[in-house]
């Protein structure tokens, strides 16, 4: 579904015209001829018709997609030179250190 952005062509009212608008809206029968023509003008008729690519009903959890496979890395397991491992004294407990 390609992105096509449309304008809005929907009242701008201040002051006096926004609260005739709004007494207007507010009347059953101004309403019922009034609300089509501003829906169909602000794109919202078009949005309620427009079906999605595959109709789904609504989830209660997030979809789960497969995600690509991991690149298997090779890790090498280096073992202490002569930096420092004899210099070590042996506890009972081996501390993790920049030589290990």
């Amino acid at each position: 579904m390609s992105y096509n952005l449309r304008s809005v062509k929907a009242p701008r009212l201040v002051g006096a015209g926004l609260a005739a608008f709004t007494l207007a809206i507010e009347t059953w029968f101004s309403r019922k001829l009034l609300l089509p023509k501003l829906f169909a003008d602000a794109g919202i008729a078009r949005f309620r018709r427009e079906r999605t690519e595959k109709e789904r009903s609504p989830v209660m959890s997030p979809l789960q997609f497969p995600l690509p496979a991991a690149p298997e890395l090779k890790i090498q397991k280096k073992t202490a030179g002569k930096t420092g491992s004899k210099s070590r004294k042996k506890t009972s407990f081996n501390f993790v250190s920049i030589s290990d």
